[in-house]
């Protein structure tokens, strides 16, 4: 028979007593599940059977897990029902089973950890309203060619460790500038995204002239069903009227085959 004594479920009002444990899951009480837990919660109360997690320390309850259910019952005046455990864990680790944590999730507590990329990879992607893998992706391009291949950069992203430099920012930035003339359906399209990313690798391509000439030819920008599509297509956009005609899709292959 075990000995092992198990936590008691407790009740408290007294919100000030709870802290966030940094490195945890960002809260946004704009998302549609935040709204349907607030919902369940005004209903039918906060249910004991879905306790909080907590450590207490020096008086304080250090939020584990149930940060979610902690603002929702704040906002709705509910006393909050937690279990305290002395035991200190990574709730990224216990959580991903049942409840996947996405790659702005990972992101977010790596910065919120104190990761210097993760804070430098957090204001890119809230600059250009992208996910943390489009984001590491592109930032990533210049020196692995994977702005096509988001299941690397999410890997970097949910190890912690992805890193750039100040020449991939600045590559990245060229290549959102460059998709942000395209027509509105296609900027954020991880092919268009991944070829100009392979595109402007090539030095002889002038980012703006290649951004003015999608601009004036917006019409012959187009979905394509793979990355050499796109290349090859934006190829013939900037060749268009051009008396020293740039063999793009040639300079670019060439590239890959010398990484």
């Amino acid at each position: 028979m075990s000995t092992t004594k198990l936590p008691t479920i407790q009740q408290s009002s007294n919100y000030s007593d709870f802290i966030f444990k940094v490195g945890n899951r960002p809260i946004d009480t704009s998302l549609n599940k935040y709204r349907t837990l607030r919902e369940s919660m005004k209903k039918h109360g906060w249910i004991p059977s879905f306790p909080a997690t907590v450590n207490t320390i020096k008086g304080k309850q250090l939020l584990i897990d149930g940060q979610n259910r902690f603002t929702a019952a704040k906002e709705l005046g509910l006393k909050v029902v937690f279990v305290s455990v002395p035991i200190e864990y990574k709730i990224s680790e216990i959580a991903e089973a049942f409840r996947p944590w996405s790659s702005n999730d990972f992101s977010a507590s790596h910065a919120a950890e104190g990761n210097v990329e993760f804070r430098e990879l957090e204001k890119f992607r809230a600059r250009h309203n992208i996910s943390a893998t489009k984001a590491a992706g592109l930032l990533m391009a210049k020196r692995r060619m994977i702005g096509d291949s988001s299941g690397s950069a999410a890997a970097f992203v949910k190890s912690g460790e992805f890193s750039f430099t100040r020449e991939d920012s600045q590559h990245a930035e060229s290549v959102l500038s460059v998709c942000d003339h395209m027509p509105k359906s296609l900027r954020r399209n991880r092919g268009a995204n991944a070829a100009i990313a392979r595109i402007l690798m090539i030095g002889d391509v002038c980012p703006q002239t290649l951004a003015c000439k999608i601009l004036i030819n917006e019409k012959m920008v187009k979905p394509k069903s793979s990355v050499d599509e796109y290349v090859q297509m934006f190829e013939t956009i900037y060749n268009k009227r051009n008396q020293s005609p740039v063999p793009i899709a040639l300079k670019v292959l060439e590239l890959s085959r010398s990484k």
